[in-house]
This record gives structure tokens, sequence and C-alpha cells, in this order.
């Protein structure tokens, strides 16, 4: 699984390649300035491959709205998308942690990780092309909400945050996972956590 991620790195273009991640850890930030869910580290353990998108990247100047969408050239009815795009190579699988940081105004959130599994999915049948293989059949996609929002001014008890490391995942009506997680908190955040 790991030359996956090699692949991957060659079909998106590298202005997108999330630079700030060591062997250790991957840092998330928010870049916007009145953003609340700043930052979110996740710790990584010695044997996980991984390779982070910051899909919401444009130069200085630059929408942010189309640029990734215009540059892998992909057509879409919606331009809103994830923060990040985290492929994660395990032996036997490969898991995309579709990742949004939202402040306590979370909505929109869930359309904007599966625009974020449309941007993976293209770029991953393009490997799939390449290495003629069938790579999204062992492909696992999850979406995970990292927000500031009280845990009593969440909608209903379905989208209760998780308080503790371990992850209970949710399904949507298209069968992707996905989670809400408390942003900005002293929780160790494993990575390896999101892969079971």
């Amino acid at each position: 699984m790991k030359d996956i991620l090699t692949e991957l790195r060659n079909v998106f273009p590298e202005e997108f390649h999330w630079a700030d991640i060591s062997a250790k850890k991957i840092e998330l930030l928010e870049t916007k300035d009145d953003a609340d869910c700043k930052l979110v580290v996740l710790r990584k353990s010695n044997s996980q491959a991984t390779f982070s998108v910051q899909s919401d990247y444009s130069p200085k100047g630059v929408p942010t709205d189309s640029y990734i969408f215009d540059k892998l050239g992909i057509d879409c009815t919606s331009l809103r998308k994830c923060d990040y795009i985290i492929f994660c190579a395990t032996p036997k699988k490969l898991f995309v942690l579709l990742v949004e940081m939202k402040s306590s105004k979370s909505h929109g959130w869930l359309e904007q990780i599966l625009q974020g599994e449309l941007i993976a999915k293209h770029c991953l049948e393009q490997v799939e092309s390449k290495l003629s293989n069938n790579l999204l059949n062992d492909c696992e996609f999850r979406g995970i909400l990292f927000t500031t929002k009280p845990l009593n001014k969440l909608p209903s008890p379905r989208f209760k945050l998780e308080q503790s490391p371990s992850i209970k995942w949710e399904s949507d009506s298209k069968g992707i996972k996905y989670v809400r997680q408390p942003c900005n908190s002293n929780i160790p955040l494993s990575l390896g956590s999101y892969l079971k």
C-alpha cells in the first residue's frame, strides 16, 4: 500500500501537499484568521505511512472555491470541500480520512466531506488506472469533523461529540462513516484510533 502513497503524491500537484508532517505527527491548521478551531494534532505510530493534502489551498489572491477542482480537472456542481484529505496506508487497506475543521457554525460540513471524497476518488482512480488494480475496493473513506461547537448546541443526540479516544462511527445514507470530535481539546488524538 505504501507505493500507492507515492503514486498519489504524483497525481496531486505539489502545491496541495501538506508539508507540516513529521514522522511522528500531523498538524492540521485552519488558515482563516477568524477561525476558532485553529489546530488539530494527530500522533502517528512508527508504522503509519501517510500522505496529506490541503484541499482548501489556493495561492494568495486566488479564490479557494474552485482552485483544486480546476487543477485536477474535476467537474462538479458544488465547490465546497473539506480542509484536508489524509491517505493512510495499512498492510491490507488504504484509509482516506476527510477532515473538516469548523468553529461553532458547523453547518454544511457533511457536504464538504462528500466533496473531499469526490476529490480523493478522482485521484485514486488515476492511480488505479496506472497500476491496473482495483484500488478502490481496498479503500475505506471516513469523515472527521473537528468542531468547537458546545455539546449542548448540537442538533441531535446522534451527533454527540466523542469525549474519549475511542471512536464510535456514524454512517450517512451513502455509507460513508463519520464522527464529530472536539477541536482544541486536551484529548490525545492518535491517528491509529481513526483506522480501526
